[in-house]
């Protein structure tokens, strides 16, 4: 007959346990550890903690903390109280932190002082990828995703709201300072101001905040409790809420995340020249192709990428809203920039008319109401008295140049290879890493959560690759 197993809690040890025996060789914990030790901690502007006066607690070491909250991101464990737990309870964190058991309160405070360093923890994980050959810079692609806010959308003012909001705050604090001066008057108490005022003033201060935000930006709606999100078409939970745009380049060789940040637009448009920047300074070389979906698609962009000779495969909206079947569209007129002038699908000749400004654009407008007014298909063509009036951009040009690289077969096969490179990523971080809303207020922490979650996610890229190395070796 067999043994059957149960837990013996009299065992005895004749020798003490070993830590380095608690978990296996190829556990990721290992790989974490060896990582940190690898890096400078100083050297990348973390915050060394100061030595404890004589007879204090000590404090906990930067690599040890670090450890920590890479293991955790790694384990989807993002706030400071679900890791405090799984210092005292995983095994993996108790190895990692070598039995010690850091508080919530320590864990946050070295995220919150550090989360300008942690971009340089990012730049390592791109310098060990890069010293294992793992990135091509062959091919990568740009793609942003909207991740819902902490505040929600119930708080959220326009610009008339928000006068009201602010004129009912500034009569309760006036309420209040004469209740103070009152009762102090009268009996004598001290006229510290009481937590009641405390909160209108902290209201007030936050309301002008928002107005000022509101007013310098084209955002029509704020919330007073975080005036830099911004209202956006979020996926999961789907809907217009507040939320902020996280942004990636991904190399397509083993899908190393080579840049990453975050903005409050509510577009991606002027932000690939900005993740190319970025990519290319992050890694120091230049990637040969980039691929970007049509939300990029930007005339400035465009222009940009092309003086500074960059390849970029990228559709243009225009073609998709409006089909090149059209025979009427604006890119069937032909733009002349030497004799300045538009000729038009009927063979008439539009004049230079004036320049307007549009979003800080000077545009050029060409018209030619002589020749509307006698054509005969007018009323396939415009609707206006003053007849047609095209609208030539300083990166007009550029845009047709790049519209005839998108019409190339080898653009349109290339440019399908873009949702396999970048969009597993947000596949990865949304449904398993479960990222659906930013756990932190401010765009500045929200940027060093991402960089958090990049770092985790180039880490998993390059044990999995090491792990797979070493099983060809075997």
């Amino acid at each position: 007959m067999s043994k059957i197993l149960e837990a013996d809690w009299d065992q005895q040890y004749l020798l003490p346990a070993s830590i380095e025996d608690w978990v296996a060789e190829d556990h990721p914990a290992r790989f974490v550890r060896s990582f940190v030790e690898s890096c400078d901690l100083k050297s990348l502007d973390f915050s060394m903690p100061k030595e404890s006066p004589e007879g204090g607690r000590p404090s906990y070491s930067v690599d040890l903390l670090l450890r920590a909250w890479l293991y955790g991101y790694i384990r989807k464990i993002r706030s400071s109280r679900g890791l405090e737990i799984a210092c005292k309870e995983q095994m993996g964190f108790i190895w990692l932190c070598g039995t010690l058991k850091p508080d919530h309160n320590t864990l946050w405070r070295f995220w919150r002082a550090n989360r300008k360093a942690i971009r340089n923890v990012f730049l390592q994980t791109l310098k060990v990828a890069n010293e294992l050959k793992m990135i091509g810079f062959i091919l990568q692609a740009v793609d942003g995703t909207k991740i819902q806010a902490v505040c929600s959308s119930r708080g959220a003012h326009g610009k008339d709201g928000l006068k009201k909001l602010l004129e009912k705050a500034k009569a309760n604090i006036e309420e209040l300072e004469g209740s103070i001066s009152k009762n102090g008057e009268q009996s004598g108490v001290d006229e510290t101001l009481p937590k009641e005022l405390h909160k209108q003033k902290d209201l007030r201060d936050r309301i002008e905040s928002a107005l000022k935000k509101i007013e310098s930006s084209d955002a029509k709606y704020i919330n007073p409790q975080e005036p830099e999100s911004r209202r956006m078409n979020t996926e999961k939970p789907k809907g217009n809420k507040f939320g902020y745009n996280a942004q990636a380049m991904v190399d397509d060789q083993n899908g190393i995340i080579t840049a990453a940040d975050v903005c409050n637009e509510n577009n991606d448009f002027g932000e690939l020249n900005k993740m190319i920047d970025q990519s290319s300074n992050n890694t120091g070389k230049d990637c040969e192709l980039t691929l970007a979906d049509g939300g990029y698609s930007c005339g400035k962009e465009i222009e940009q990428a092309q003086q500074q000779q960059r390849a970029v495969i990228m559709p243009l909206p225009s073609s998709t809203k409006n089909p090149l079947d059209k025979p009427y569209h604006s890119e069937k007129f032909k733009y002349d920039a030497q004799q300045n002038r538009v000729i038009c699908p009927q063979g008439q000749c539009l004049h230079y008319s004036r320049s307007r400004e549009k979003k800080g654009v000077l545009l050029k407008l060409y018209q030619n109401s002589k020749a509307c007014r006698n054509c005969g298909v007018r009323s396939k063509c415009t609707q206006a008295k003053r007849g047609r009036c095209i609208e030539i951009a300083p990166w007009h040009e550029n845009v047709i140049e790049h519209r005839k690289l998108m019409q190339k077969d080898s653009s349109k096969q290339t440019y399908k290879k873009r949702a396999g490179i970048v969009e597993p990523l947000f596949a990865w971080i949304k449904i398993n890493d479960q990222m659906r809303r930013w756990s932190y207020k401010g765009l500045e922490n929200v940027k060093s959560q991402w960089l958090w979650l990049c770092c985790a996610r180039n880490l998993k890229v390059i044990y999995q690759y090491l792990q797979t190395q070493r099983m060809s070796a075997c």
